[in-house]
């Protein structure tokens, strides 16, 4: 379970009583609880030793709604994670291979702590030559040797680095290094890259009627993803991108991408 809070600022009450908070738990059913936090501030002071008796064991599991600040004092840390972005940036890296149609000749996967060691074979009927740079290298040799047994393909294991080899697909499943969580191809006219990061990515109705209107798309999925296990919304991906600052759909992405020399 996880909390989404909320801070609102409130008039203090003579002679009545002034609530530090209202807690409402929240279903969605057959899939995840959670709870809907509203702390009230009484002159710019909001009473946190409180709302920290509250949540109790709970206190780093909180997804703060939109413009809420937790100050450094409060003994409340907000909830983050990239694990729902990383399994959509690869799932979003294989259909766009898929959909473009290409054998690319140097493909690389960032993928820092071993992560997707078990899946790269949907990568490698789409790739001439596939990269997998790591810190954990012990996870992938045994799919480096099953998909050599079963294909023939030879898939190369380097050691991390900041710095990544020359490739014409960079697919990043990292937080630091090329790129992070990304998918970027490079023009074979120049040395420019077209960076596509994920944006908007679809949440069945069933579940998204439950989000509160003041939090932001990703927190709330990627709490339910990584705090409540809901892993089926690890089995979509984007369907759009953020290119140059600019908002573009998978498809356009696609047809962007078909029109690059070849390589």
């Amino acid at each position: 379970m996880f909390c989404i809070l909320e801070i609102k600022e409130k008039k203090k009450r003579l002679f009545k009583k002034n609530y530090a908070f209202y807690a409402e738990k929240r279903v969605i059913p057959g899939l995840a609880v959670f709870e809907k936090l509203t702390a009230y501030s009484y002159n710019g002071k909001v009473d946190f030793p409180r709302l920290r008796e509250h949540l109790r064991g709970f206190s780093r599991w909180i997804v703060l709604s939109d413009g809420c600040v937790l100050p450094p004092d409060s003994g409340l840390f907000s909830f983050s994670s990239n694990e729902l972005k990383k399994r959509l940036v690869f799932n979003s890296a294989v259909s766009l291979l898929k959909q473009v149609g290409r054998e690319y000749p140097n493909v690389l996967l960032v993928d820092k702590k071993g992560d997707f060691s078990g899946e790269i074979e949907k990568i490698v009927p789409h790739v001439r030559n596939l990269t997998v740079m790591t810190e954990s290298s012990l996870r992938y040799d045994y799919s480096v040797q099953e998909i050599f047994e079963d294909s023939g393909a030879v898939v190369k294991i380097i050691k991390w680095n900041e710095n990544a080899p020359f490739s014409n697909v960079v697919i990043s499943v990292s937080e630091s290094g090329v790129n992070p969580l990304s998918i970027s191809f490079l023009k074979t006219n120049g040395n420019k890259n077209i960076v596509l990061r994920g944006e908007g990515f679809y949440i069945s109705d069933e579940i998204l009627k439950y989000k509160p209107e003041n939090i932001s798309f990703y927190p709330f999925a990627g709490a339910l993803y990584s705090l409540s296990s809901v892993k089926t919304l690890g089995e979509g991906e984007f369907n759009s991108f953020i290119v140059n600052n600019r908002v573009i759909s998978a498809q356009s992405a696609v047809k962007m991408l078909d029109t690059f020399p070849d390589f």
